[in-house]
């Protein structure tokens, strides 16, 4: 495996360890990337009141806009993400998407990971062997806040690993 940063090899660590102690392992979103993401909806949101309470006709307008977009459509965005739930199960039996999607994907089918760049944003997908012999890709979706570099590694090792 490629020398990783300390801080992806520690995660890595965390994760085989609370697979070998716990038999499986959630990814969940990050908390953090919830909270900026929400303050800066909070802080668009103020200045499109500010905008619409303020301005000329114009900038009512654009301000009455910023509240529907940044108030109204970051609110669904922000519960999207801090829904309680965990997007992501990782066992001895292989990968479990729940959200957006549920999706059981075993061990014996997955023969590897990456980071897959797209006009969504990154997300990790999976290699997949389908039952006659081709493969495709997995995605498990955008897990905001979490190092997807560090669990692709992960479960590109996990794949090559023999299955008890």
């Amino acid at each position: 495996m490629p020398e990783l940063p300390s801080k992806r090899a520690e995660q890595l660590r965390l994760w085989d360890q609370e697979l070998a102690r716990e038999g499986r392992v959630e990814v969940g979103y990050g908390g953090r990337s919830v909270l900026w993401t929400g303050l800066l909806l909070a802080g668009f949101t103020a200045i499109g009141v500010w905008m619409a309470l303020t301005g000329d006709a114009f900038d009512r307008v654009v301000g009455i806009g910023c509240v529907l977009l940044f108030g109204g459509g970051g609110v669904a965005a922000l519960v999207m993400q801090a829904r309680p739930g965990t997007p992501l199960i990782v066992d001895h039996q292989g990968v479990h998407l729940r959200k957006p999607r549920k999706q059981d994907v075993p061990w014996e089918t997955v023969r590897n990971a990456y980071v897959l760049r797209s006009l969504e944003g990154p997300t990790v997908a999976l290699v997949v062997v389908r039952p006659d012999g081709s493969t495709t890709s997995v995605e498990l979706g955008r897990l905001v806040g979490r190092d997807r570099k560090a669990l692709a590694a992960w479960l590109a090792t996990e794949a090559r690993a023999p299955q008890p």
